[in-house]
């Protein structure tokens, strides 16, 4: 995690945010930003009033997007925080909705690595359709198991299917997660332009 200082002023400079839509543009940049008239006449016109970043596709499971500043990579939803706040980014901000691309203000909170890890997306490589649960070829049964600060709760081998996915549900309801742990991210509501 970058934990470097995030000027709010140059990032308010550089950079329009819509708090709406989660989505960075690029400010246009004046003369005395650049060495040559025509430095600045091509950057404004490949950039200015253009959609900032890019996907980061470090993790094919949780994408996020990400700015460069500088010789920086900077994730877009610590941007926003600072963009928003004018303060420092607290040191996990998590994506209520399970989308790292979506940077929406209402979709981003400040919470500690134990609730961020309850709100996870179901992985990709995931065969059994149901996050805690897989197939134990050895004993012919489902095992059920759930993570909690980095330590794996075993819950037990089951017979069924349903009565491993009931076991994990029941766990993580007792145990603080979010309702769409385990499940497909959601996708972000898009803005209607009028």
């Amino acid at each position: 995690m970058n934990t470097r200082f995030i000027d709010p002023e140059l990032i308010r400079t550089l950079l329009h945010y819509n708090p709406e839509t989660g989505i960075f543009t690029w400010k246009p940049r004046p003369l005395e930003a650049f060495k040559t008239k025509r430095g600045c006449s091509i950057w404004n016109k490949r950039f200015a009033n253009k959609r900032a970043g890019s996907v980061n596709n470090g993790s094919p499971n949780y994408q996020r997007r990400k700015i460069k500043i500088g010789s920086l990579y900077i994730k877009e939803h610590r941007l926003a925080w600072v963009y928003m706040t004018g303060e420092q980014p607290p040191k996990e901000i998590d994506h209520e909705g399970r989308d790292g691309t979506d940077n929406r203000w209402v979709n981003l909170r400040d919470v500690s690595h134990a609730i961020n890890s309850r709100n996870l997306t179901k992985r990709n490589r995931n065969t059994s359709g149901v996050t805690g649960v897989s197939w134990k070829k050895s004993m012919n049964k489902w095992r059920a198991r759930c993570m909690v600060d980095y330590r794996e709760i075993h819950l037990g081998y089951f017979d069924d299917k349903v009565e491993a996915e009931c076991a994990v549900k029941a766990f993580r309801a007792n145990h603080g997660f979010s309702d769409g742990h385990g499940t497909q991210k959601m996708k972000p509501i898009q803005a209607v332009v009028t």
